[in-house]
């Protein structure tokens, strides 16, 4: 800008002298005017003609500047607009998560096991999109590793419109099967783990049981914490699902063990709705519901 402005006087200046030039010449006749104003005036003129030139060329670099500026602008604002865009995808997209249901079949669930097992009712609408499911039972002696390590997948983790049929077939499947043995939620949930090792976003264990059964020894979360974390399992959650009553002592244990993110049922009548909103709603429902679960 002050090399245009810088030209534009120069060129003003030298056509006041170009004018004041062809006036004394003039008053000469052309024939008759000293030589040396009529060469001084050439040279004025030339002396135009070049910073006329120049002045064109700035010009011509300041248009091309301010052209390069509004194509920065523009491909900045699309940049802004595209990021703004993935941004928006990436936040309404569901977080990755599995679900792995575990049923204690132990010797504790022989009254609770037949009221618990046709309300294990789920659907592929009840559950949000990119949740993987699995499904697998402690205790019944299905497992072959003795009463602390009775555990047996029935489902493996799987897209639930894979996964939900075959939960269906696995639950009908316990329809005769006699609770026995011990429910070691430690081994249950440390089995879990190893069904869940390297798998991307949030891992929930989700245990169904009725009183707690601490013949195997109590739970410890620290263990658990440290083999998820030896599993490569960066987000853990562990939820409780007690359908009965529970002792003072035992609601202490599960407290320490689900890092207090646990539910006491009154009735079996209450599962269907409490697992179909664990489900849909994880972080809302054990955050704020908890009060409306717990009898």
């Amino acid at each position: 800008m002050r090399n245009k402005q810088r030209l534009e006087k120069a060129i003003k200046n030298a056509q006041e002298v170009i004018v004041i030039l062809e006036v004394q010449i003039a008053g000469y006749g052309f024939l008759n005017a000293p030589p040396h104003l009529q060469i001084q005036l050439e040279e004025k003129r030339k002396d135009v003609a070049r910073l006329e030139s120049l002045l064109l060329t700035e010009e011509s670099k300041s248009a091309i500047g301010k052209r390069k500026w509004a194509l920065l602008i523009v491909s900045i604002i699309s940049i802004v607009a595209f990021s703004s865009f993935i941004i928006v995808i990436l936040i309404t997209l569901p977080e990755k998560r599995t679900v792995y249901m575990m049923v204690d079949a132990s010797d504790k669930m022989t009254t609770t096991l037949p009221q618990i097992r046709p309300r294990i009712n789920l659907t592929t609408m009840s559950i949000p999109d990119g949740v993987d499911v699995g499904f697998a039972v402690f205790g019944g002696g299905f497992g072959t590793g003795g009463n602390c390590k009775d555990v047996s997948q029935l489902v493996p983790p799987s897209p639930k419109q894979d996964g939900i049929p075959l939960i269906s077939k696995a639950v009908d499947s316990l329809i005769d099967l006699k609770p026995t043995g011990f429910g070691n939620l430690q081994y249950a949930a440390t089995y879990a783990l190893a069904q869940l090792a390297g798998r991307q976003g949030l891992q929930q264990i989700l245990i169904i049981t009725s009183s707690i059964d601490i013949r195997c020894g109590i739970p410890d979360r620290s263990e658990i914490e440290n083999a998820a974390s030896q599993k490569g399992i960066s987000k853990l959650e562990i939820r409780v699902i007690a359908v009965g009553s529970v002792t003072e002592q035992e609601e202490l244990i599960l407290g320490k063990f689900t890092n207090n993110e646990y539910y006491i049922l009154g009735s079996a009548s209450e599962l269907s709705s409490t697992i179909e909103n664990v489900l849909k709603y994880p972080d809302f429902y054990y955050e704020h519901q908890r009060s409306t679960i717990k009898a």
